[in-house]
C-alpha cells in the first residue's frame, strides 16, 4: 500500500511540473516572445562588402492609406567600382511571399559612393506589423564586358 502511494506522488509531483513548464512556454509563444528577431534592435545585413546597406534604412511595413500594400525601403551604396546596371537588375525576394520586386530601374552606369533608395510596392498585405521578415536580394551588375551578381539578406521586424 505504502509503494503504491509513493508511486502516486512522484507522479503528480512531476506532472504538475511539466504542466507549469508547458503553460509557461505557450504563454511565452502567446506573447511572441520566442520570435529571435524581436530581440535586435536593428535590421540584420548580411550581404558581401561590394554594396552595403544602411541599417537605419530599411523598413518593411504594410501601408493602410494604400489599399495595405507591403513597402520594402532601404538605401544601397556601391562600394566597388562605377558599374553598369540595367533594368530589374536588382531583385528582392520577400521571403515566405511568392513574387519578388524590382528596383534599380533605368540607371545606366552607378558610381562609387553613390546610393540609392529602393522602394518597392508588394501590392497587397504580405506581411503582418510585428512579425519577422527575411528579404533575400540579388544585384546583378557589369564591368566593361563581364557579368558579376552579388546576393545576400536582410531580416527584421515588420514596422507597425
Amino acid at each position: 500500500m505504502r509503494k503504491g502511494q509513493t508511486a502516486l506522488e512522484y507522479l503528480m509531483t512531476y506532472g504538475w511540473a511539466i504542466l507549469i513548464v508547458i503553460i509557461v512556454v505557450a504563454a511565452l509563444y502567446a506573447l511572441g516572445l520566442t520570435k529571435p528577431c524581436k530581440w535586435q534592435a536593428n535590421p540584420t545585413i548580411s550581404l558581401p562588402p561590394d554594396f552595403t546597406v544602411d541599417p537605419g534604412s530599411v523598413k518593411v511595413w504594410n501601408d493602410p492609406n494604400d489599399a495595405g500594400q507591403t513597402h520594402i525601403l532601404f538605401k544601397v551604396t556601391n562600394n566597388k567600382q562605377t558599374v553598369d546596371i540595367d533594368d530589374n537588375a536588382l531583385t528582392v525576394t520577400l521571403r515566405g511571399v511568392s513574387g519578388t520586386g524590382t528596383a534599380l530601374q533605368n540607371d545606366d552606369s552607378w558610381d562609387v559612393g553613390e546610393p540609392k533608395n529602393v522602394d518597392i510596392d508588394w501590392g497587397s498585405t504580405v506581411v503582418t506589423a510585428g512579425d519577422c521578415y527575411t528579404i533575400d536580394l540579388k544585384l546583378t551588375y557589369k564591368v566593361g564586358t563581364s557579368t558579376y551578381t552579388w546576393g545576400g539578406t536582410i531580416s527584421g521586424v515588420v514596422a507597425s
